[in-house]
């Protein structure tokens, strides 16, 4: 829990992370910081910052929760009769697009393994590997803008997505076979990955590039919903080519000219000695599914 708290900088999303209460997070920090004798977080208006105590505290509480996940992934690979996990880190699009895939060729060789996917930002997905909620995360970043990551955590990457320019069939610009993104500066645009998620990097340096800063209306975390949305006129996006399978009539995809904004996309998980056989099964299955994705990617057209 302390380790929650010292990530999240806050009890309120410590208590959502864990699915606890906002008071139990803190009685139980509280409990540890008395049992320790020392001060551990300190309570500032704008959130908490760790004592010299408590940054100690925070690394070996990283160390320990690595012991015991590897303790645990070996006590599972050892008792037979219990059934394989997959803690499986995602995200929306990879949802749809790859993990179905992936998990049709994974299952052939573990029919029994029991498959969890939980979806959030791929920084979330790291600190779930270093905690050990995940066994195994798909992530994603960019090549100015790497994942920071330590010793403890490799990634493998696996496909290059393009970010494009959604818009509505109707605007002027959908002509194009590439729009300039200066041209869209007096756009509503909308935000398919959330005020605070990693692909909102791409549309706020893409714009900085071409000398204006985007008047962001709307931010779901969603891009299905954001399509809806410029199917009605509502605004444009900045779209990952992996959201554009399925679109709705009256959208139309275009790339951007003159810039080419990537996501690289790649599995991550510990380094660690007891690797259990349906851990590297599940990474042969993901790495297939964005190899048969690549064969079948969409056009870019009007729906």
């Amino acid at each position: 829990m302390f380790r929650e708290v010292a990530q999240a900088g806050s009890f309120s999303e410590a208590a959502d992370r864990l699915h606890y209460s906002q008071p139990a997070i803190s009685h139980h920090v509280s409990r540890l910081e008395l049992e320790l004798g020392a001060t551990l977080l300190i309570r500032k208006p704008r959130g908490l910052e760790l004592t010299d105590v408590g940054h100690e505290v925070l690394r070996l509480a990283d160390a320990l929760l690595e012991q015991v996940h590897d303790a645990e992934t070996e006590l599972r690979a050892m008792v037979s009769q219990a059934p394989e996990r997959m803690r499986l880190g995602g995200f929306q699009t990879s949802t749809v697009t790859v993990i179905a895939t992936a998990l049709e060729l994974f299952w052939l060789e573990h029919p029994s393994t029991r498959v969890t996917v939980l979806e959030a930002d791929p920084i979330d997905h790291i600190d779930g590997l270093r905690s050990g909620r995940l066994d195994l995360a798909i992530v994603f970043d960019h090549p100015e803008g790497p994942i920071t990551l330590d010793e403890r955590v490799e990634v493998s990457y696996l496909h290059e997505d393009p970010m494009l320019i959604a818009l509505p069939e109707q605007h002027q610009l959908a002509a194009l076979e590439e729009v300039p993104l200066e041209a869209l500066r007096s756009e509503r645009w909308l935000e398919g990955a959330g005020p605070e998620g990693s692909s909102s990097v791409f549309l706020m340096r893409a714009c900085e590039a071409a000398g204006f800063e985007p008047d962001i209306v709307f931010a779901c975390g969603n891009y299905d919903a954001v399509q809806l949305l410029i199917r009605n006129g509502m605004g444009v996006a900045m779209v990952p080519e992996l959201s554009v399978g399925v679109l709705p009539a009256g959208v139309a995809i275009r790339r951007p000219a003159r810039v080419s904004p990537i996501r690289r996309i790649g599995t991550a998980a510990l380094r660690t000695r007891h690797r259990p056989a349906h851990f590297g099964a599940m990474e042969r299955a993901l790495a297939a599914a964005f190899a048969g994705y690549r064969a079948t990617r969409p056009r870019l057209t009007t729906r």
